[in-house]
């Protein structure tokens, strides 16, 4: 599937989900939706063509100084990915980051961004 195909699929999700702001895909590659509700984080989706995939991903907080606890509840929510419908919870080192994250095919995106809404909806669901 084109990178302007996934873009337009990208757009009608966000359409049909009534967002507040979508950009296409940047320098990075990467395409963001902002829903502009309050505790409701920005959706990013970075398409990796070489495993025909689209990772989604939110910054939902930071790792506090204290972070055993949190480390603690991470591992309890992704245990079989039940808590989070098929997402995982991820550190990123560089910046201190929690991030949640799924990965969905391309070849599941239509035109209508019908699947990928569904996703995302799910997504957002266990990000707020």
């Amino acid at each position: 599937m084109s990178r302007q195909r996934i873009e337009n699929s990208f757009r009608a999700t966000a359409l049909r989900l009534g967002c507040g702001s979508v950009r296409g895909f940047d320098a990075e590659g990467i395409c963001t939706i902002a829903f502009g509700a309050k505790g409701v984080p920005s959706v990013h989706l970075v398409l990796d063509d070489e495993n025909g995939c689209l990772d989604i991903f939110s910054e939902i907080g930071f790792v506090p100084a204290g972070r055993e606890s949190l480390y603690r509840d991470l591992l309890r929510e992704n245990l079989f990915c039940a808590r989070t419908k098929g997402a995982a919870f991820a550190v990123d080192d560089r910046s201190g980051a929690v991030i949640l994250q799924r990965t969905v095919d391309v070849a599941r995106l239509d035109d209508e961004g019908e699947f990928l809404a569904g996703a995302i909806v799910a997504f957002v669901s266990v990000s707020i």
